[in-house]
């Protein structure tokens, strides 16, 4: 009867036949020809075996095959007991599926594909020489903010499966995380293997995706590590793939990248200044330096920018743009910020007590700073240990940062106005370059960025653009400073157009706040500086 139960065959229906689950039917070569020897030699055979039901559907069973002998000790009968193990196959299958694939996509997951690569790594003459891809969605941010996580979603499971289309069955695929996917190439014969699949990712990635009737174009950046080349160790193989990719991110995205030795030095470099950056504010080796900023038609001395360098103990001065972006990928940059502006504001009060009270100091602001909630707390707290005229102070941004998030930017850029600093958009020309949302921008001041002046009188187009953008400024009632002056030339083209102020190593290198200082005795500073603030 239990048979019945489970089966759904009854016995005059089963009697006298072979059992189904004892063929080869459901079962590996392997396996019956193992189950038989066992049984047909006397000993107990057990394990799991498939079967079918009368009604056609399949069914896990835990089977004991045992041989029953006669008076001569021959086998005569054997005794077959099962037991249905489906759902417990089942919830094994499904605790599989959760610990080795990624539950959105169905692709392999982080755990899954570490797994496969050590197989790989730790056994190259079996398996071959391979690829390590790592890829993202490019601004996939942007797509969950403004279609909805939902529609993010669907977007990640038809990106996993055109993935599966740009590979071979030897191939992996995973989904590491967010929108984030790794392949494992393997085999491979040479490099051109890679770069084919690459470029099929690419190009399949770029055709529009269709979600409801949604259309969605996105693009991927793709970093890839090759082995054993590139690392013997699956996290090394990823962390090089990794930082490929943002290469190709910083390079212009939509494009794949190889990791090159000289991406490993920058990670070590990163590694390093992400843990020396602290100690080093703690030691005191961080310093301002100062390049001054000239009234164009008086040549005199009216402010200056403040810009940071790093003394290290090993590796002598180290300029910004080597630790800058370490110290923004980190955090770091917040308490780094705040030193910058206290030793900006301490600046600004000793120039104020050598009888400049109006002299204007500039300081960058970061995208991670400009997001940090405390900001203006920090700022107004800052300005008032020292007591300084806030105008004095100005804050310069990219229009790159601003245009991240304008109406979080408009806000917090009247915030800093409103505690009476003075606000500059820097590198004017080189990001979104739109006159329309100047207007509508709570700034003072924009500066052309060098790119537009080092060509000057050369080039003529940068000649009419640097003219167009003091024109326009100008129609704004913004005041404007030239970057990158280094010649005379290039200072009597900005004076004929009226540009306000010019800023290069035609007037100064930056320099040390003693050597700033002797400088600006030699000037004319107060008089122009009252005027520009």
């Amino acid at each position: 009867p239990k048979y019945t139960e489970c089966t759904g065959f009854e016995a005059d229906e089963v009697i006298g036949q072979s059992p189904e689950m004892l063929s080869r039917n459901y079962m590996s070569d392997e396996q019956y020809d193992a189950l038989w020897q066992t049984a047909m030699s006397g000993n107990n055979w057990r394990g799991e075996l498939y079967s079918v039901r009368k009604d056609g559907t399949m069914f896990w069973s835990l089977v004991s095959l045992s041989p029953i002998k006669n008076e001569f000790n021959e086998i005569s009968h054997f005794v077959l007991v099962l037991e249905d193990v489906s759902e417990l196959k089942d919830a094994h299958a499904r605790m599989e599926q959760l610990a080795l694939f990624d539950e959105l996509t169905t692709l392999a997951n982080r755990r899954q594909f570490l797994s496969r690569m050590n197989r790989v790594t730790s056994d190259l003459p079996r398996y071959g020489h391979g690829a390590v891809m790592m890829l993202d969605l490019d601004l996939f941010k942007n797509i969950n903010d403004t279609q909805g996580h939902q529609v993010g979603d669907e977007l990640l499971k038809t990106v996993a499966v055109r993935l599966l289309h740009c590979i071979k069955e030897t191939d992996l695929a995973a989904r590491l995380g967010g929108d984030e996917f790794a392949l494992l190439i393997n085999p491979i014969h040479g490099e051109d293997d890679v770069i084919k699949v690459a470029e099929r990712v690419l190009a399949s990635l770029a055709q529009p995706f269709f979600i409801g009737e949604t259309e969605i174009q996105v693009t991927t950046s793709i970093g890839i590590a090759m082995i054993p080349k590139d690392g013997a160790e699956p996290d090394t193989l990823l962390k090089h793939a990794d930082l490929a990719m943002y290469q190709a991110k910083e390079m212009g995205r939509h494009q794949y990248r190889f990791f090159t030795e000289t991406l490993h030095e920058q990670l070590q470099q990163y590694i390093r200044f992400t843990r020396e950056m602290p100690i080093a504010l703690e030691n005191k080796e961080f310093e301002l330096f100062f390049q001054p900023q000239v009234n164009l038609k008086t040549g005199d001395v009216f402010g200056a920018e403040a810009l940071i360098r790093w003394h290290h103990p090993e590796l002598g001065v180290v300029p910004p743009m080597q630790f800058i972006s370490v110290a923004e990928e980190t955090g770091f940059i917040v308490p780094l910020g705040r030193w910058i502006v206290t030793a900006a504001c301490e600046f600004l009060s000793k120039v104020r007590q050598a009888g400049w009270p109006k002299f204007r100091l500039a300081i960058n602001l970061s995208a991670r700073q400009f997001r940090d909630p405390e900001l203006i707390d920090m700022f107004e707290q800052v300005l008032g240990n020292f007591d300084i005229d806030p105008s004095c102070l100005e804050i310069e941004v990219t229009e790159t940062l601003v245009m991240h998030d304008v109406q979080k930017a408009i806000s917090t850029l009247q915030s800093l106005q409103a505690l009476g600093i003075t606000v500059a958009i820097d590198d004017f020309g080189v990001g979104y370059s739109s006159f329309s949302y100047l207007k509508t921008l709570p700034i003072n001041v924009l500066k052309v960025d060098r790119e537009f002046v080092k060509d000057i009188p050369d080039h003529t187009d940068d000649m009419e653009i640097t003219a167009a953008i003091i024109s326009m400024a100008h129609r704004l009632q913004l005041k404007v400073v030239a970057e990158g002056v280094e010649t005379a030339e290039q200072e009597g083209f900005l004076q004929s157009h009226q540009c306000d102020f010019g800023q290069g190593y035609f007037y100064s290198k930056p320099m040390s706040e003693a050597d700033f200082k002797a400088f600006l005795r030699t000037s004319t500073a107060q008089d122009t500086a009252e005027e520009a603030c």
